[in-house]
């Protein structure tokens, strides 16, 4: 749209300009006061054998305001216990808030942590390997020609 030279000479330009800024600031304070609220709680830290690692298993809510949707994502990450200090996300599961779709934990061996996540989960692993660390993630049931064969009916892409 090109615009005029004379739009600016209308004595009602400032007043429509200022009428939109109005309306932005109106829709940003009203994202703010109805937009997604988070709530991160920890559920469980299980620490390794050696002790030089904690694999910590945790749940984010998050309420998507006024569309009355709510995402509930639980994660794994592994926290060292000794200099260097460092935390490290291992992977991610869309829950939808049901407690048997929550990813279990354990270790396997001082330096493998196995995660066992229901067959049919949207699932993003972030890293196989923390450190010494190797992460197992394992499917219940183990089924990997169901496991494909539901990625394939979702389309979602093959584990990696």
């Amino acid at each position: 749209m090109k615009w005029s030279s004379g739009f600016f000479r209308r004595p009602g330009w400032l007043l429509a300009i200022g009428i939109v800024v109005a309306v932005v600031l109106a829709l940003s304070m009203l994202w703010d006061a109805i937009g997604p609220r988070c709530t991160h709680a920890i559920l469980d830290r299980v620490p390794s054998p050696d002790g030089a690692w904690i694999a910590v298993f945790g749940e984010d809510t998050c309420d998507l305001g006024v569309l009355a949707v709510t995402d509930i994502t639980a994660g794994v990450n592994l926290v060292t216990t000794r200099p260097t200090l460092r935390n490290i996300d291992v992977l991610g599961v869309d829950t939808s808030g049901g407690v048997g779709w929550r990813p279990r934990v354990a270790w396997s061996a001082p330096d493998a942590l196995r995660v066992t996540v229901p067959l049919r989960s949207i699932l993003k692993v972030l890293t196989r390997h923390a450190g010494r660390v190797r992460v197992d993630v394992q499917f219940d049931p183990d089924d990997p020609l169901a496991r494909a064969a539901w990625l394939k009916q979702t389309g979602l892409p093959p584990d990696q």
